[in-house]
């Protein structure tokens, strides 16, 4: 009997430590708005996840390059660059096959506010000698 439940703890354990005693799910993404060239940390909140599976990430319909399991209830990935400003779909592919996840518009690309001014596009500003 003491065998029994010992071995039942082991695999309880095990699940437990891959992620597998929560069901596979994604549930938020986090900043939910990026620049247009990419290049940002994206944070995908859901449950179930563990660093033996295989998880493919597409932002847009441009697949992610990287995804760092951080825990069972966090990804992070950085941000493939946008097509064009607008919201985005995010799809969430696992390697058992059995699991996609659709988050439709669930990113929004915005143009990137340029620090910088061109100084071209003002116009030229004549001086007071000129005007005379």
């Amino acid at each position: 009997m003491k065998k029994n439940i010992l071995i039942l703890g082991f695999i309880v354990l095990t699940l437990s430590l891959f992620g597998c005693d929560k069901p596979l799910g994604v549930k938020d993404i986090s900043p939910k708005t990026g620049n247009l060239g990419g290049g940002e940390p994206l944070e995908i909140i859901g449950s179930g996840f563990h660093n033996n599976m295989g998880i493919s990430v597409y932002i847009g319909g441009n697949k992610v390059d990287n995804v760092s399991i951080q825990g069972t209830e966090k990804l992070i990935v950085s941000t493939p660059p946008g097509n064009a400003p607008g919201p985005v779909d995010i799809r969430i592919t696992f390697d058992n096959g059995d699991d996609d996840f659709l988050i439709s518009g669930g990113f929004t690309y915005v143009k990137e506010s340029g620090g910088a001014m061109d100084i071209r596009a003002i116009g030229t500003r004549k001086s007071q000698r000129e005007k005379e």
